[in-house]
Order: C-alpha cells, then sequence, then structure tokens
C-alpha cells in the first residue's frame, strides 16, 4: 500500500503479495484521490480535498484502506470509493475519551487489529460467576500483551529488513537476493564507552534468510547489531547498523548467563550483554565488551512466537 501519482493527481495504490516466495506482487487498486473525494460519502465527513497520510488497512478487509486527514482518521473502501467510517483522532488539550491520543498523523501510531470475541465480550467468567470489570481488566491485559508482542515484532521486522539490504547491496539479481526466513533472538542493552559519555542503547539481533543460488535453497543465520542515538536536528531516536555479518560455523554465543571470568576472555571476541543463545561473529561487533552490563529488563530476548 502506498501513497503515489502526483500533486496535482494523486492516488492510492494497494498491492497483493501473490507469491511470497518469488516476492511477486499483483496491482490490486488504483485509484485516484479524486475519485474518493468526489462521493457524496466523503463530503459528509466535511474534510477539505487535500492529500491525507495513510495510515493503515483493514485487518479482514484489504479493500478497506484508513487515512488520517486534519485530525480525523477515515476508512474508505478502495473498491467502492465510499468511506466507511470517520472518527478524531487526535485533538490537542481534549478531554473527550473518545479522541485518540495521538500526537501527530503517522502510521508509526496506529496498528489494525480485528479482536477474536474472547477479547470483545465481557461475559468471561472467573471461578464460576460472571464478573464483567475483571472480565475487562482480563480483557485490557491480553490486549496489552498482544498489542506489545506486535509492536516488537513489528520493531524487529524493522531492523531485519534494514540489515537485509545491507546484504543485498551488491546482488543485481533479484533471485539471488536474501530475504527473511525467521526471526531467532533480539537483545538490547546500555553502554557506555567511559565516564565522561552518555550511555547509548545497542541491539543485537539474530535472523534467518533464505538465498537461492544454483537451483539450492541456502539458510543462512546472521547476526546485526545497530546503536540507537539521539539526533541534532530534534527529530528523536533513530536505529542505525553497526555491523551485519551471515554467521558460519565460527561463532561465540554470549557470556551474560555464565559464570565467566572476564579475563579469560579475549573481549573483543565475546559479548557480555548477551545470553549463549545469541550467536555472534568472532570479530567485528562493536558494543557488548564491557564486562558490567545494563541489560534492559524489558527487552529480554525475544524469540519467534
Amino acid at each position: 500500500m502506498e501513497m503515489a501519482g502526483s500533486a496535482r493527481v494523486p492516488r492510492v495504490v494497494a498491492w497483493t503479495l501473490v507469491d511470497p516466495e518469488a516476492c511477486l506482487w499483483e496491482l490490486h487498486y488504483d485509484v485516484k484521490l479524486r475519485e474518493i473525494w468526489a462521493d457524496e460519502s466523503y463530503e459528509r465527513t466535511e474534510l477539505p480535498m487535500k492529500t491525507p497520510v495513510l495510515a493503515g488497512v483493514h485487518p479482514a478487509d484489504p479493500a478497506v484502506v484508513y487515512f488520517f486527514n486534519m485530525g480525523k482518521l477515515f476508512g474508505v473502501n478502495l473498491g467502492t470509493n465510499k468511506v466507511d467510517q470517520c472518527s478524531v483522532a487526535f485533538q490537542h488539550a481534549s478531554t473527550d475519551p473518545m479522541v485518540l491520543d495521538i500526537d501527530e498523523e503517522s502510521s508509526r501510531f496506529l496498528l489494525t487489529w480485528d479482536l477474536p470475541p474472547s477479547l470483545t465480550s465481557s461475559s468471561a467468567q472467573t471461578n464460576g460467576e460472571r464478573t464483567p470489570r475483571t472480565a475487562a481488566l482480563n480483557m485490557l491485559s491480553y490486549f496489552m500483551n498482544a498489542y506489545t508482542c506486535a509492536f516488537g515484532n513489528s520493531e524487529y521486522d524493522v531492523l531485519a529488513r534494514i540489515a537485509i539490504v545491507h546484504l543485498n547491496r551488491k546482488l543485481k539479481k533479484r533471485e539471488n537476493k536474501f530475504r527473511l526466513s525467521e526471526r531467532h533472538l533480539l537483545c538490547s542493552f546500555d553502554e557506555k564507552k567511559d565516564r565522561a559519555s552518555s550511555p547509548k542503547r545497542y541491539a543485537h539481533m539474530n535472523f534467518y534468510v533464505l538465498r537461492d543460488s544454483k537451483a539450492k535453497r541456502l539458510r543462512h543465520l546472521v547476526f546485526a547489531e545497530f546503536v540507537k542515538a539521539d539526533t541534532d536536528d530534534g527529530t528523536g531516536c533513530s536505529w542505525t547498523l553497526l555491523s551485519c555479518k551471515i554467521l558460519t560455523k565460527n561463532n561465540n554465543g554470549g557470556v551474560s548467563d555464565t559464570n565467566v571470568d572476564a579475563g579469560q576472555k579475549t573481549k573483543r571476541s565475546w559479548c557480555f550483554a548477551c545470553d549463549s543463545e545469541m550467536k555472534h561473529p568472532t570479530n567485528g561487533f562493536f558494543a557488548g565488551h564491557l564486562h558490567c552490563q545494563l541489560r534492559l529488563p524489558s527487552d529480554r530476548d525475544q524469540h519467534d512466537p
């Protein structure tokens, strides 16, 4: 899904992945925004004919796409060009509980969900008795756990894609390029290089990639290292790739969960921030070499569910 066209004739384009193995996409929708603006359902929203910000896709109906415009979130059925829903997305200093607490119009702040009946019903039982309040709290807890897991997987996939782009930078043929096969592990930690510097957050990750070569499909384990540092332009923090290597048989696991004497290890070859399951190259990564690490308790290693 993407916004396309020109400033004078903006369009929204939707593609369908018809063959994941071959990475083959098929054009599904190509709709001019003026066709949506001309529909009476859009006129009823009282929104201007201004190019909106793409927010997301309906989790159960890929024909329905959500947009942000002038503080409102609205859905459009690309098959009929009609607005399905429209509500206030954010409004500064609002006390209305129906107003979503979103700071800006960006797809980064929206995840679309199709919740099962077990999470949307308040008729759950506790110890054989119906307790709507307890059921509602359980429902909220289940949802927040699912949201946290999905958000973590989303960030994981973003980092993996950055690393895969690096691996594919010199490969010209699409069929020979690496593609994500399986999530494996992610560990983040804070590290100060010296007393005068501020701590920086680092991330180490393992994931598997596939690559077709000479009629064979090869599976490789990859190590990638990122750093998250404040930028100078006021835009916040972003991850930067520091190292990305395909691991061979010569690799080292982390040693944070082992009783190891730092003096017995060559510090540049071992990571004292990650557990033994996280595999590292024998050289070529920059953080985790300090024996005393501040590992973030909220960012424990994540296994692929």
